[in-house]
């Protein structure tokens, strides 16, 4: 007898927690629906004041209480705070967006959401039900942007209201399900005392950098995914003087530069008709018309490179901008490839020798073993008598051992190479007196 009324108990809890979970879902999908009339359809992704985060929460509860629910008080003011956190930022998520220790966040399945934690990899204790929650989210995401994400547009690129990178890919493209990388945006600026206290840089290779960049010397940043190369690039052009008009060019605004006298562009995406794309390229040919002393470009992908070749060598010195290449001959190359991929040239040794014209110095940044990030060259692009373009460290970052922990110990020389009568040159024009 005992048996049997315990079994009739635990199907009444079953009953009753399947009952409670239905009425929850029920609840949420009732507040999703009515809440833009209480919010006059206002876009509420990203908002983080206090104040308007409250009204939305009032908002909620009067939805429910008005249409009426079986859920305790308790219930419901732990579901008002979970929707708020849903449908105001990224749920689950939040904490992992709050942590500036964690600069990157990868889910790969509902069950497996790992984040990047000072350059180490880290399987994080956060599960979703399913991929349909990763789902929604992603499609908030893209929503928040005026995109659409679907069979028939599997991948978006956006950027969270903070200035965060996101990246979504679904199935049957994600095999997994769902797969979402978030690559944070750090409000606070890096400079070059930050740099320097990283040991991503000495003190002399920081003041040889201001000297190259205040002598409108041309500079790629060249580094692999992750390395640092924006980072790098934005602490260049804070070393711009404010008398001087830059014009910035990027497919997600990351770069954050001090100078006065500035203008961003930011490429964009084609509506759900297929109009209104601006890419890089665009930009860059309205760029020249903008009268502007420097042009900076996030990141050189395709034929553009021929664009900012063409500025960097017409009137527009000091330019910079950053690539893929994991050294500087390989960059070297990399931006050969790029402007031979517009088919405009045909002699890969002609567009080497644009490029060696064109460029002075490649600064390559690489995330090491160890997670940290160390600007491993400093070079010069050299053309030499016969024609060959090569490059020549000034600086160089030495490993002198990997421990068990694989921490990296290593130390920054001063080559023995000199520079250039091109180099010598610019900085006597611009009244630097370098001791190199």
């Amino acid at each position: 007898m005992s048996d049997y009324l315990d079994k009739i108990i635990n199907q009444n809890k079953e009953s009753e927690s399947r009952s409670r979970e239905s009425e929850i879902k029920r609840v949420k999908d009732l507040v999703q629906k009515r809440l833009p009339s209480y919010v006059d359809k206002q876009n509420i992704f990203g908002i983080s004041d206090p104040q308007q985060l409250e009204k939305i929460k009032q908002h909620m509860k009067q939805i429910i209480y008005k249409d009426g629910t079986f859920l305790r008080n308790y219930e419901i003011a732990q579901l008002v705070e979970t929707l708020v956190l849903e449908i105001t930022s990224l749920g689950k998520l939040s904490p992992l967006m709050d942590d500036n220790t964690i600069s990157e966040i990868m889910i790969n399945a509902h069950d497996e959401i790992w984040v990047d934690r000072g350059g180490k990899k880290e399987l994080t204790d956060i599960v979703y039900k399913n991929d349909d929650e990763i789902f929604e989210l992603g499609q908030r995401i893209a929503r928040n942007i005026g995109r659409l994400i679907d069979v028939s547009h599997p991948m978006v690129d956006a950027r969270l209201p903070d200035g965060s990178r996101v990246n979504i890919i679904i199935p049957p493209a994600a095999r997994k399900g769902t797969t979402i990388t978030i690559r944070k945006f750090f409000k606070e600026k890096i400079g070059i005392d930050d740099l320097v206290k990283f040991n991503t840089v000495t003190p002399e290779m920081a003041r040889f950098l201001r000297d190259l960049v205040y002598s409108r010397t041309n500079i790629m940043v060249s580094g692999g995914t992750g390395s640092g190369k924006t980072t790098t690039l934005n602490v260049l052009t804070n070393f711009i003087p404010d008398s001087e008009r830059i014009i910035t060019i990027e497919d997600s605004a990351e770069l954050q530069p001090n100078n006065a006298h500035i203008v961003s562009l930011e490429t964009k995406e084609a509506n759900a008709e297929g109009r209104g794309r601006v890419t890089i390229q665009d930009l860059v040919k309205n760029a020249l018309r903008m009268f502007p002393d420097r042009i900076i470009i996030g990141e050189l992908r395709d034929f553009v490179a021929y664009n900012f070749l063409q500025a960097a060598n017409t009137g527009h010195e000091g330019s910079m901008a950053t690539t893929h290449s994991n050294s500087p001959d390989e960059c070297i190359s990399r931006l050969t490839s790029l402007v031979m991929e517009g088919g405009i040239y045909k002699d890969s040794e002609l567009v080497r020798r644009m490029v060696g014209e064109t460029l002075d110095i490649v600064v390559q940044i690489s995330r090491m073993r160890d997670g940290k990030r160390r600007i491993e060259y400093i070079s010069e692009v050299i053309i030499d008598k016969k024609g060959e373009v090569y490059t020549v460290p000034i600086f160089e970052y030495k490993v002198l051992e990997v421990t068990e922990a694989e921490e990296i110990i290593g130390e920054y020389v001063r080559t023995e190479h000199p520079l250039s009568n091109n180099l010598l040159y610019k900085f006597k024009q611009n009244g630097i007196k370098t001791r190199f």
